[in-house]
């Protein structure tokens, strides 16, 4: 099975640029003889990003017969399948963070052994980088993001957009009142207190897997960033959803906001 994927690769690679893993561990190496190759991927894409990849991939190889599957609980099912050669995937596009815990499980395969080396040379560092974990690589990144500062024009002009965090903190102290709220972000996960610690040269964990919680850095950006949480909304992730979003001014948010019911409703 393992050279039916590194043929479908080649293709993905220097065409798609797909983030792909691969379920090797116990699958049958011998080639499939029956009829056209298949290859199942799993993925917790929206339903029109998983058809326009899947009229791109039936254009690029239409001899290769590529199932994709949508998967809500993508994590645990990868984890539940293992490398099930009934069960589990031949790929699957997802985020990076878990590849650490399927290496260990033994259900991926490292993407070298598909392609050559040189192939990685085309990414952008830090996304190898990422994508490496105990110095093998298992996935070829497909994009890389970063949070967007957001704002609704409905509350905020193009003029009043804060270019430092102290004019943003002015505006929330202005602004945050009769149940509206000048900036929210969902402070307490990581994923959003991130760019503050970094910006301190604080970190939640170095290159080597050590906590930098009590680093002197991460402290001083956690202090800093105090004042701004208690203009925010504190009730968690319902209240954020359900109440905060309508009511912000401005936000920190994932791209995929703009294309949702939030640009739909509001104009950012």
């Amino acid at each position: 099975m393992k050279r039916l994927i590194a043929g479908f690769l080649s293709v993905c690679v220097a065409v798609s640029l797909l983030m792909t893993g691969c379920s090797s561990g116990g699958t049958d190496n011998t080639a499939q003889t029956d009829g056209p190759v298949t290859i199942t991927i799993w993925h917790d894409k929206e339903d029109e990003v998983a058809q326009a990849l899947q009229t791109e991939l039936d254009t690029l190889a239409p001899d290769i017969v590529v199932k994709l599957e949508k998967k809500d609980g993508l994590t645990d099912s990868l984890k539940m399948v293992g490398n099930d050669p009934n069960s589990a995937p031949d790929m699957y596009f997802f985020a990076h963070d878990k590849i650490g815990v399927y290496a260990e499980m033994g259900i991926l395969a490292p993407i070298t052994d598909f392609v050559d080396k040189s192939t990685l040379d085309q990414y952008i560092p830090m996304t190898i980088e990422a994508a490496t974990y105990k110095g093998k690589v298992y996935q070829l990144p497909l994009y890389f993001e970063t949070l967007l500062y957001m704002y609704n024009r409905r509350y905020m002009s193009d003029d009043e957009v804060p270019s430092t965090t102290e004019e943003l903190y002015k505006y929330m102290q202005e602004n945050t009142k009769g149940g509206h709220y000048g900036f929210v972000e969902q402070h307490s996960t990581a994923y959003y207190a991130a760019g503050w610690l970094h910006a301190f040269g604080g970190y939640i964990l170095n290159e080597n897997g050590e906590p930098g919680l009590d680093d002197e850095n991460t402290i001083k950006a956690l202090e800093y960033h105090k004042k701004f949480v208690e203009l925010m909304p504190t009730e968690g992730e319902v209240f954020y959803r359900e109440y905060a979003v309508p009511r912000r001014q401005s936000a920190l948010h994932h791209r995929w906001s703009l294309a949702g019911s939030y640009g739909a409703r509001e104009r950012y």
